[in-house]
């Protein structure tokens, strides 16, 4: 008995020790700091994105096809297809994208394998990056946008349905045989079903609407509001960048941005968000 425990204890101490000498990524190191914009002398501070230089010591054994940025505490993430190759000396360097929210922002550097968003990252490093004081964003917009609501001959016409499906059920019951007035009841209640909810989703899940900079205090440009009707993924394919109205809402932003390309993200039943062009 006493030999079983000890084989047991022998065979789950070597594979903590393999766990712990064998990371599962390989050794990856990564360091972020500002890339000066070679486009501008003076780089303006009302920018949403400036330019950063990650690097990257690769000594894994894959090829890196891109590289998903998120932020720690909260905020969009940025993703951003690059090659690194495999067990690569020197470093690789990319220069990308990132909000300066925050002078001292730390990130989860995610490497992924293909140049997909949604790709299993094949290793994983910390990076902090330290922006100047001057380009720390610090000003937030306030848009009175009123939320998406249902419209009015939509719920109109889900109501008499729902009226014209309460008098059908109660024409059942002037069926005498019990099996035929079931299985109208059943019909009638299907059908109901089906033209309600056909209705409900002839209507778009997000509504969009476009803001005029006279509406929104210290606006630049057009604001683009996107208002949820019901809880969506929604993504756009033009160059959009978010606007917030408070850091809370930063810190929440569950966003997915290709720099420059797209944009992916959850929307709540209710919610609205507020974007403008780069």
């Amino acid at each position: 008995m006493k030999t079983g425990w000890t084989f047991a204890w022998c065979i789950a101490i070597a594979a903590a020790t393999s766990a712990t000498a064998q990371p599962p990524f390989g050794r990856v190191t990564a360091t972020l700091a500002p890339a000066p914009d070679l486009s501008s002398p003076t780089p303006p501070t009302d920018k949403f994105f400036h330019p950063a230089t990650l690097t990257v010591e690769n000594n894994s054994a894959y090829t890196i096809r891109a590289v998903l940025l998120k932020p720690v505490g909260g905020g969009p993430s940025i993703f951003w297809p690059c090659v690194m190759p495999m067990k690569s000396n020197p470093r690789n360097t990319v220069t990308l994208p990132l909000p300066a929210f925050s002078a001292a922002q730390p990130y989860v550097v995610n490497l992924l394998a293909e140049a997909s968003p949604y790709a299993k990252p094949v290793a994983v490093a910390e990076a902090t990056i330290d922006w100047p004081a001057d380009l720390v964003r610090r000003e937030f917009l306030s848009a009175d946008v009123a939320p998406a609501h249902w419209p009015a001959n939509a719920k109109r016409n889900a109501v008499l349905l729902l009226t014209l499906g309460l008098l059908a059920m109660a024409a059942t019951l002037l069926i005498r045989r019990p099996a035929w007035r079931t299985a109208a009841a059943l019909a009638v209640a299907a059908g109901v079903t089906i033209a309600v909810v056909a209705v409900l989703h002839a209507q778009p899940d997000v509504y969009e609407q476009r803001l005029p900079a006279s509406r929104v205090p210290g606006a630049d440009g057009d604001i683009i509001a996107v208002s949820a009707l019901r809880t969506t993924q929604w993504s756009s394919e033009k160059p959009l960048v978010p606007v917030y109205q408070t850091m809370a809402e930063f810190r929440a932003d569950q966003s997915i941005i290709h720099p420059g390309r797209s944009i992916t993200l959850p929307l709540r039943a209710g919610q609205t968000r507020l974007f403008t062009h780069e």
